[in-house]
């Protein structure tokens, strides 16, 4: 019976997952950065997490020049986006172009820490459907 259950991502627990790839992707450049890129990076970690709409002044000026000073975070900060905007959808079609078309991207760029989520969200055959077929069941 358990090989026909569909398996759905909530929108709460895919960005919590997808926060563990942005941190991934954080501390890897940290570790690549010289000196003056890692004070750029540091202290950065709740910016990257945090809904743009909810930083204060200066926390978008230090996560903007955070984005302009690395291009891997700053690609990965986007993605984050692009999960978020799959639950706005009203036709299942859409959501799988979204998905498929940022999913791309980063698999092209080597964001290895990405590439588990995503090939975990396509080995189960693009779920997120489940929210334009019942709304009503997921968090806005």
């Amino acid at each position: 019976m358990m090989s026909q259950a569909t398996i759905v991502y909530d929108k709460f627990h895919l960005i919590a997952n997808y926060n563990a790839v942005i941190d991934t992707v954080r501390r890897n450049e940290w570790r690549k950065a010289d000196e003056e890129n890692k004070n750029v990076i540091k202290s950065q970690r709740y910016n990257l997490f945090k809904n743009s709409e909810n930083l204060k002044p200066e926390q978008k000026t230090s996560l903007r020049a955070l984005l302009k000073a690395n291009e891997n975070i700053s690609k990965t900060y986007i993605l984050k986006d692009t999960l978020k905007i799959l639950w706005t959808y009203k036709y299942p079609k859409s959501v799988e172009n979204t998905w498929i078309n940022g999913y791309r991207g980063p698999r092209r760029q080597a964001l290895k820490p990405y590439r588990p989520l995503s090939r975990a969200l396509i080995r189960h055959g693009m779920v997120f459907s489940i929210s334009v077929d019942m709304p009503s069941l997921l968090p806005n």
